[in-house]
């Protein structure tokens, strides 16, 4: 036979609260990961492109491309984009991508090297994950020499393109798995 307590139920009652209260907490904390890991997959930074060469011109093609892309990529409403200053204190330092990338608070580092060879130009570009160092994409793209400046706006708009694309595409893919 069953008989009613009133000190358990209240016992039971606290206890019932206790836990709602704790899987309350439980969620806010997973939301607010959640929201950290999401800021983190739309955020990039623009490192300087390296100067392959001895040229003094080079480098300053090199640097105009790297702001013309981070200049682009800003203009991208749901991706959050490194400073210029942020960025360029890692000019020549050749670190780890997961070092940066935690240092930075990024997802990905945009990355690449330009280099002349007689009068063509070459500019390589990478994206890479900075959760474990791979590479998303990648392109090379040659022209004459004096088309720099030319090359320096298409390649940049190309670019800025490029990953636009990959971080809408990735934003698709996980508005449908939280579905």
């Amino acid at each position: 036979m069953f008989f009613y307590n009133p000190q358990l139920a209240s016992d039971t009652e606290t206890n019932d609260i206790k836990e709602v209260s704790d899987v309350n907490a439980s969620a806010k904390v997973a939301a607010d990961e959640l929201r950290e890991i999401m800021k983190a997959m739309h955020s990039i930074a623009v490192l300087p492109f390296a100067n392959m060469t001895t040229s003094e011109a080079i480098g300053l093609l090199a640097d105009g491309l790297s702001e013309d892309i981070l200049d682009n990529l800003a203009q991208t409403e749901y991706l959050n984009v490194a400073s210029r200053s942020a960025s360029f204190q890692y000019t020549g330092r050749g670190e780890d991508p997961l070092l940066v990338g935690e240092q930075l608070g990024v997802g990905y580092l945009l990355e690449g090297g330009v280099r002349q060879q007689g009068d063509t130009l070459r500019i390589t570009a990478q994206l890479i994950r900075t959760n474990d160092g791979f590479h998303v994409w990648s392109k090379t793209y040659e022209r004459p020499s004096t088309e720099s400046f030319e090359m320096q706006t298409a390649v940049a708009a190309n670019i800025a393109y490029i990953a636009q694309a990959i971080f809408a595409a990735t934003a698709v893919c996980i508005s449908k798995l939280s579905v």
